[in-house]
Formats: structure tokens, C-alpha cells, sequence
């Protein structure tokens, strides 16, 4: 195999659905083909916005020019989508909902916040079985309680 001084970067090449990567030395000899990777493209703030790999494709929609998804759309036809509470300073994620391909919900999560932005309420609704975590902090903001409920009977304490 050559030597990395001798892989100048435009020796890299794709092609093929899923980005066949082929490398090869200043001399034309093959080096590497790689297959089954991952194939990223950016949008204009350079955020992945659309990702290929043996598994199909994923496409990602974000909130407006921020980092935080929107939408993603995974090549199995389920898509989670995520709503978020403004604050002073940006946002906090208040709900994620996964659905399947024929758009039943599969999974959802629901979140609470105190005035300090922190996490008082956590709801997880996975195969018809509901979980409520509740937080408690103190002056310091450190944790100091934690509750878990299932169904509506505490489980942890």
C-alpha cells in the first residue's frame, strides 16, 4: 500500500448509489474501494440534511437556521419529530413523537421545565405503557429527588 504522502486528496473518488469510495495512489494504483459507507450532504449552514447508506436514506429538516432537528426521516418510513419551548437563550426540547411508516405513533416523549430551565417533568409513552419521571432541585440547582411512575403506580423513588 502507498504511503499516506502519496494519497493526495484528490485521488478520492464516489460513485455508485451508496458512494463507492474508491482510493488510489499518485501512480494510479488502487489502493482501497470501500462500499457500505455513509454518504452526507450539507446544506448551506453545514448541517447534514440528507445521509445515503446501505439502509436507505435519512433526511433531516431543522428549525429555521438553528442546529436543533425539525424532522427526521429514517429509509424504514419512521420519522421522529421534535417540538421545543423557546427561552431567552434558544430553546428546550419539550416533545419528541417517533411514528412509523404508516404514521402511527410508536414512541412519545413529553418534557417540563422550572423557571431556571430546569428538567422537572419527563413523559415516556412507548408501546401503550406510560412512564412519569418527576425532578426536584434545590437553591443550588443540584438534583435532590427523583420519582418514577408507570401506568400511574410508583415505581421508583
Amino acid at each position: 500500500m502507498a504511503s499516506p504522502s502519496r494519497l493526495p486528496a484528490e485521488t478520492w473518488g464516489g460513485s455508485g448509489p451508496f458512494g463507492i469510495i474508491v482510493i488510489a495512489d499518485v501512480d494510479g494504483k488502487l489502493v482501497c474501494a470501500l462500499d457500505e459507507v455513509t454518504v452526507n450532504e450539507l446544506d448551506n449552514l453545514g448541517r447534514i440534511y440528507w445521509s445515503s447508506n446501505a439502509l436507505g436514506v435519512t433526511t433531516i429538516q431543522y428549525v429555521g437556521a438553528t442546529d436543533r432537528p425539525l424532522l427526521v426521516t429514517q429509509p424504514n418510513g419512521f420519522g421522529t419529530a421534535f417540538g421545543y419551548t423557546p427561552i431567552a437563550n434558544g430553546s428546550l426540547l419539550q416533545a419528541m413523537t417517533t411514528t412509523n411508516g404508516a404514521g402511527q405513533v410508536i414512541e412519545q416523549y413529553g418534557y417540563s421545565y422550572d423557571l431556571r430551565n430546569l428538567l422537572l417533568w419527563q413523559t415516556n409513552t412507548i408501546g401503550g405503557v406510560t412512564s412519569l419521571w418527576s425532578y426536584a432541585y434545590d437553591l443550588a440547582q443540584q438534583l435532590t429527588a427523583a420519582s418514577q411512575w408507570t401506568n400511574g403506580v410508583i415505581a421508583h423513588r
